[in-house]
């Protein structure tokens, strides 16, 4: 549904990261929601170019609570999506991630 919506991964319209080790920082964070058991829907860490520093939008689903992508911030095109069956349950989730989350 997201690709049929937003379309095909690259484009040249698209901003790329401010610098190299920005890109890097990035696709280590993706690569580590993939590795923990997150599922990237859109993009992902196949397909990031460092040295060009583009990262393509990049959505992942239910990644481990415990991965880097849901302790850090991310600063850049990465989303990871996380379901929740209720209010309270989205409240406990915050509150294991982070004290103060942004």
């Amino acid at each position: 549904e997201v690709k049929q919506q937003f379309g095909p991964n690259e484009s040249n319209e698209l901003a790329k990261m401010v610098n190299v080790e920005s890109a890097k920082r990035l696709k280590n964070l993706i690569e580590d929601a993939e590795k923990s058991g997150g599922q990237s829907i859109t993009g992902g860490s196949s397909k990031c170019d460092i040295q060009s520093k583009s990262i393509p939008p990049t959505f992942i689903r239910e990644p481990s609570k415990d991965s880097k992508i849901m302790q850090e911030e991310i600063f850049g095109p990465a989303i990871p999506i996380v379901p929740f069956n209720s209010r309270q349950e989205a409240i406990q989730l915050v509150q294991h991630l982070h004290g103060e989350p942004l």
